[in-house]
């Protein structure tokens, strides 16, 4: 997966299209589209910045994907109890992989 990507992981995620996604990052649809595409795949640190922000999510993940991703502000909505269950399946099919 690819910084344009993780991108479009995140407005998707957030269930926004292009120009309201624009609008929470301070950018442009143009500019989102050209993220999203892959024709600009080298944003401004501050746009990183409000990208990942927006995202719930870290620059390093942004950037690289191998920090563990933060379910994008859906999490929230969960209780504990919720929570706690997807860590345990998270561990149960890593474990069940290794085997």
């Amino acid at each position: 997966m690819e910084l344009k990507d993780r991108i479009l992981l995140i407005r998707e995620s957030l269930d926004l299209n292009a120009s309201k996604f624009a609008q929470l990052v301070g950018t442009t649809s143009t500019t989102v589209a050209q993220l999203e595409s892959g024709q600009n795949s080298n944003p401004s640190a501050s746009l990183l910045l409000k990208l990942a922000d927006v995202g719930n999510v870290s620059v390093d993940w942004l950037l690289t994907g191998k920090e563990e991703l933060i379910l994008i502000s859906k999490l929230d909505q969960l209780d504990d109890f919720e929570k706690a269950y997807i860590r345990e399946y998270v561990e149960f099919a890593i474990n069940r992989k290794s085997k």
